[in-house]
Formats: C-alpha cells, structure tokens, sequence
C-alpha cells in the first residue's frame, strides 16, 4: 500500500535536492536515479532550464513522496517503482530526481520535479485534478504489481469515472473498446478487433482488464475508469446478447456461377458507395481515383485495405478535420506529431487550472454583474478546452494509424521478399 503526497516549492531548489540525496538515507545514495538530468548535476540543469525559457519565478519545483506500508516492499522494488510512478505522471519531458530512503521503517521515495518542461519551455500547474491522479496513478501501479491500495474514501465521489470524462486519451479508448464490443461476435473477435487496432489486451483475477496502446505508455483499467459494464464478464454478456437475436440457421449452401458472383458484387459495390460521403465519392470522380480500392500503393508496394481503413474513409470529416491539423503546424513527422501533442497535453492542463481558479473565484464572488463575467470567462475556456482535447484525440488516431500502417508495409515487403525467392529458385 503506498501513501502519497504532492508538495510544491518556491525557494531554494538546491536545499531540497540536497536533502533527498542525503547518502545516510539512500545507502551511500546507492538508490539515487536521475531522468532527464544527473543527480550530481541536477540543481545547475534545472536551473539552466528555467533561465532558458525565462522562467525563474513562481513555483520552482515539486516535491512528491510516495510511502509504502512496512516491509511490503524491497528498497530494490521500491525504487523501481518510484521511477515507473514519476514517468506515468511526467513523460519525458520534465527533468526528476529519484531518491529511496531506507531511514524510517516505512521505506519510501522522494521525487523533485522541475517546475519547468526542458523540451517545450512549459510550466507544469497542479490543480485538483493532478492531485487525484497522483493518488489514481499510484493505486493502479500498486495493483499491477500485487500490492495492497489505500481504502480511505476519495473527497469527490466517483473520481475514476471522473478523471476518465475529462481525459481525452481515455475517451478514446472508451469509443474503440465500444466499437470493438458492437462489431463483435466473440471475445476472441473483441480482442483481435482491438489487437488490429494497436492495443496490447491482457486478464488477470487480480487486476481485471489492462488495455495499452503501442503509441501510449498508460496502461488502461476499463472497469474502474468506465464503470461495471466494462469488466470481462460484462464485455462477454454484451456481446453475447447483441448477437441473441441474430441467431440463424444456415440454409443448404448454393453455388453461385460466375455471373451471379459478378452481379453481387456489383450490387455490394453500390451499397458500400451509397454509405459514403458525396463530398469524397465528388473528389474521387473528379481525380479518377476508385472511392473503394481494394488495395493501395506506397514505394512500389501494394497493401490490401483492411476493415479497419473501410471504416476510416467513411469518416471523412475527422480524416478531414486531422489533415487540417497537420497542414496548420507544418507537422512533416512522427517526432513532430508527438511534441505538438505534448504541447497541446500541456495547454489543456493550464487551461483546466484557470478554469478551476475561476471556478473558486466566482463561488466566493456576491456581485451579480462580476459573477456573470466570470461565468462568461468560463464559457470561453470550456469552448479552448474542447477544442484541444479535440486535437489531442486526433493526435493519437493519426499515430496509431501510421504504426499500424508501417507494421502493414514492412509485413507486405517480407511477402515480396518471400515470392521473390519463390520465383527465383523455380527459375533455376
């Protein structure tokens, strides 16, 4: 079971790394990591940071501790851990120092974290949301690693769900778990739906459902950030009471002849047609290009279109609504992507943190006229704060479709490979 606590720092940066280095308390400071920096170093790194981007007053670190019960843990796996709990919260783009003290009977981590992001130049802000996900972040590390969680209460009811709402990678995920569920004849189906999709899916009694992504490094608990309806058993029932009244028996098979055939697709051809946007169908004319290809062709080599991309094209206003975000940032590459996202991960965070400012603000406001301004200034961040989270979802669909279409290309090169071999040993 682990306690945590989320501390901030205005004054005297060396003092507190100092402290949490101390090597009577971290074994000759043998658990002592640095990501991002080096801990010798650290307090002059960070200080260059802030003096980079201009950035020397206010808040200058943050200092959280993470508490495990007893001996539940080694100062190995402790540290371990304190490592894994920083990244999932951080990423990579703050400069941190890990440090395991062993001085109390409880062993337990010390973690600084630069105010200042070394990449983007961005504050980090807490606000209530960041504490709660402190404590939702360690919970779900204690549980993926066997340990026990706090019991205590949480101070605003239904938190997970809460915390899940508001976070646009979680929605996401929700929508093609959904998807999954819907398209589904079996749980075997869901899976490989999922698999298709980029997700890694794995069971266990104790944990419940993890679903990751190969494009994310958070792991996602369906059950507690979605609800009851999204535990095994449930995404089971789901899909078996879907399929309940499509339950047919099959009549005696009849072989089409060629014409037949012909004419069925043709007819299959023209439903698929009649089920996209006239705007695509319109473009596609205009260009000469088949609105369903069967297969299309980068550097010379064909890839079949799966179900999935079928799925894609008849959502064209996203596809539209992603390419205007590439065009609009001049984003040439993946690396370029990523930075925009975190850019935009970190906008969305300051922008909640002045939306709950006004909020606290206006509570104790007595004046009507002040009050509706305020209400007014609210309404203004909540139209920034959707509009973010919009490209921040967007984000991650171009990555996993890139992933996805880079495993399909480097599959499709093997295969010519292979038949290249094929032809060559039969000509001989």
């Amino acid at each position: 079971m682990a306690v945590t606590k989320f501390l901030s720092r205005k004054t005297r940066l060396d003092t507190i790394i100092k402290y949490i280095m101390n090597g009577e308390k971290t074994e000759k400071m043998m658990y002592v990591s640095g990501v991002n920096c080096n801990p010798n170093t650290a307090v002059q790194q960070m200080q260059d940071t802030k003096k980079r981007y201009n950035k020397e007053g206010g808040i200058i670190s943050y200092h959280l501790i993470q508490s495990f019960e007893g001996k539940e843990v080694t100062p190995e796996k402790c540290h371990e851990l304190g490592l894994q709990y920083a990244k999932e919260i951080f990423g990579d783009d703050y400069e941190f120092v890990v440090a395991t003290h062993l001085n109390t009977d409880n062993v337990h981590n010390h973690i600084v974290i630069n105010s200042v992001s070394f990449k983007s130049g961005n504050k980090f802000y807490s606000n209530r949301e960041t504490k709660d996900f402190i404590r939702i972040t360690s919970d779900f590390i204690c549980k993926e690693n066997g340990l026990s969680v706090l019991s205590t209460p949480w101070k605003y009811k239904g938190y997970y769900k809460l915390y899940a709402k508001n976070n646009p990678y979680m929605q996401l995920v929700k929508k093609d778990i959904d998807d999954a569920i819907s398209s589904s004849y079996s749980y075997k189906g869901f899976k490989t739906r999922l698999e298709n999709q980029g997700y890694f899916i794995s069971y266990n009694e104790e944990t419940g459902l993890l679903v990751s992504r190969n494009n994310s490094y958070k792991i996602v608990r369906p059950q507690e950030l979605f609800g009851d309806n999204y535990t095994k058993e449930k995404i089971l029932n789901r899909i078996e009471n879907k399929n309940y009244n499509k339950i047919y028996i099959p009549k005696k098979k009849y072989k089409m002849t060629i014409e037949e055939y012909n004419k069925f697709k043709q007819k299959q051809r023209e439903y698929q047609l009649g089920k996209l946007p006239l705007l695509y169908v319109f473009i596609c004319i205009l260009l000469k290009i088949d609105p369903l290809p069967q297969k299309i062709e980068i550097n010379n080599h064909k890839i079949p279109i799966t179900k999935e991309m079928k799925i894609v094209i008849k959502h064209l206003e996203s596809l539209s609504e992603q390419t205007i975000l590439l065009t609009e940032n001049k984003i040439n590459n993946l690396n370029e992507l990523k930075s925009y996202r975190y850019n935009q991960e970190e906008k969305l965070r300051i922008l909640k943190g002045k939306r709950e400012s006004l909020w606290r603000k206006r509570s104790k406001e007595t004046n009507p006229e002040i009050k509706d301004k305020i209400t007014h200034e609210i309404d203004d961040l909540k139209v920034l704060i959707k509009k973010v989270n919009k490209d921040i979802v967007n984000c991650f669909e171009i990555e996993n479709r890139t992933i996805l279409l880079k495993n399909q290309l480097e599959i499709e090169k093997e295969k010519n490979k292979v038949n290249e071999k094929k032809d060559k040993s039969r000509m001989r």
